[in-house]
């Protein structure tokens, strides 16, 4: 399989997979055409993407021919209109999968003239089971070593259990994880009673055996700054590897970085007092979370950690606090706070985001929200 960026796969990627020989597999699949024309071509296509997406995600290529499941040549897949093609291939992923599978990333790259290598990544589902619904056809297909194949009923009843399981464990284990916070079971003990907390929850990271390579944190110490935070250390601990800022016996950030991909960043005292009122500095946390999500989505990505992924964010013991104004001059005495434990609900994100500020509006809008306001106002034309 091939683990890069996007912006960084060129032809001899395809190229090793023939040097080395690499064979197909489970989650890896050539084909040298990719043909769209007939509804049996299309119900072909479609069965293969959703039984990767049903199992355990993968790769399809197309433009490479095979012989015995080992790769020999990159010919490439005729196609004379590649945005067209594209734009037809989106639109039966769309049209003829229930329900539609998330974040599939398609990957364009030209050999000669009017001939390209696809590569399709295709993520393992998180709320599978996929069916193929186009012309008639309603199956479930699941894919192992020898390729794709029907669910039976039996297969089909796990996975839909599987589908429910997976969002208990990422509640689950968001709840333990604010409870331990509370409790003051933190990687490194924190400063001050009040807290955010962010989690970033990769779907993969509840895959069983999952783990990651911890080391690229050392190599960019970027990848690992804690939220608000201008020096800070690190060290690896049981859970995996933890990042923080201060000194002695209390910190005021911490970052905990799980073997699994999961990331939790927390700032330990996040409101302070004026003239009497307890007050959240609305620009500092929200310059804080856009420039250490940046980081960390960053590090997830280098770490093969494939979309989609939950962003969430809790506020604890900020009850009667105020957000501030953007500028810090004056404050905004609408409603504070007004619970202890403030979850603002899980953000799906199917895809790397564009721009991190985007995809945090609506969590930002809500704590906005909760404050009284229509909407988070460091959004403006």
């Amino acid at each position: 399989m091939i683990h890069k960026d996007q912006s960084n796969i060129e032809i001899s990627d395809f190229q090793q997979l023939i040097d080395n020989s690499i064979v197909e597999n489970k989650v890896l699949e050539y084909k040298q055409e990719l043909k769209l024309e007939r509804d049996a071509d299309k119900k072909e296509f479609l069965a293969d993407i959703t039984a990767l997406s049903n199992t355990d995600g993968g790769q399809i290529i197309y433009g490479i021919k095979e012989e015995k499941g080992i790769p020999t040549e990159i010919t490439g897949t005729e196609i004379h209109n590649i945005d067209i093609e594209i734009q037809k291939i989106e639109n039966l992923l769309r049209d003829g999968v229930e329900p539609r599978i998330s974040s599939v990333e398609i990957i364009q790259l030209n050999v000669t003239d009017n001939r390209y290598v696809l590569l399709f990544k295709i993520p393992r589902s998180w709320n599978s089971p996929h069916r193929v619904n186009f012309k008639g056809s309603n199956k479930f297909y699941g894919r192992n070593s020898n390729g794709k194949y029907l669910l039976d009923v039996t297969e089909l009843r796990e996975a839909f259990t599987l589908s429910e399981t997976l969002s208990t464990k990422l509640t689950r284990f968001r709840e333990e994880r604010i409870s331990k916070i509370l409790l003051k079971d933190t990687p490194k003990p924190l400063d001050g009673t009040s807290s955010m907390v962010l989690h970033i929850l990769p779907l993969n990271s509840f895959n069983a055996g999952q783990t990651i390579d911890l080391t690229l944190l050392k190599q960019k110490p970027d990848y690992s700054r804690p939220l608000a935070s201008s020096g800070w250390d690190y060290h690896y601990n049981f859970d995996g590897y933890v990042s923080f800022s201060g000194r002695g016996d209390k910190v005021a950030s911490y970052t905990q970085f799980f073997k699994n991909g999961i990331i939790e960043a927390v700032i330990g005292n996040i409101t302070f007092n004026k003239d009497q009122i307890n007050v959240i500095p609305s620009r500092e946390i929200v310059e804080a979370l856009f420039t250490a999500s940046y980081n960390y989505l960053e590090f997830l990505e280098r770490s093969n950690i494939n979309y989609p992924l939950f962003l969430s964010l809790t506020f604890l013991n900020c009850d009667g606090s105020y957000l501030s104004n953007l500028d810090g001059s004056t404050f905004y005495l609408n409603n504070p706070i007004d619970r202890k434990t403030l979850i603002i609900p899980e953000l799906l994100v199917e895809s790397k985001p564009e721009d991190i500020r985007q995809t945090f509006k609506p969590i930002l809008n809500t704590l906005w929200n909760t404050c009284g306001y229509e909407q988070c106002y460091i959004y403006n034309n």
